[in-house]
This record gives structure tokens, C-alpha cells and sequence, in this order.
């Protein structure tokens, strides 16, 4: 489903079809679109920005794992957690 094809239902109040319009918006601003997002790239965990200042954010680790295997990294608010 893309964003554009989200429609107020049929026969429903003015607002509705507002609203809907007002969602697209949002929901184009938030997802860049129909693009891909890029995702932050860091060398390892412990060179990642503050889990603090990062709160539910999405980063790529290069060495995830101390390994030299790269992976999804996510903040829980306090620590990066590998994921």
C-alpha cells in the first residue's frame, strides 16, 4: 500500500478526507517519501553516538560483533544493542 492510495472511506464527513490528507503529509515527511532512508554508519558499537541522545534509533555497526561482522545496532535509551 502506498501512502497516496490512503482515502477517507466513502460518504464520510469532510473532515475525514482532511484528515487523510493532513496523515499523507505527515506520513511522506516522516518516510522520506517513497525513498529509502539511509541509516547511520558507525566502525563499531563503542564508536556509536550516545545511546542516551539516541533513544529508538537505528545504526549500522561495521564490527557489530568484534568480530569485523557488520550489524543492525539499536539504542534502548540507556546502551547499543545489537540486533
Amino acid at each position: 500500500m502506498s501512502i497516496e492510495s490512503l482515502q477517507a472511506p466513502a460518504g464520510s464527513a469532510p473532515w475525514m478526507a482532511q484528515f487523510v490528507g493532513q496523515l499523507r503529509r505527515v506520513l511522506r515527511s516522516v518516510t522520506g517519501g517513497e525513498a529509502p532512508q539511509r541509516v547511520f554508519v558507525c566502525a563499531d558499537i563503542a564508536s556509536a553516538p550516545g545511546a542516551a541522545d539516541n533513544q529508538n534509533c537505528i545504526a549500522l555497526a561495521e564490527d557489530a560483533d568484534g568480530l569485523g561482522n557488520p550489524g543492525l545496532i539499536y539504542s534502548d535509551g540507556s546502551t547499543w544493542v545489537v540486533i
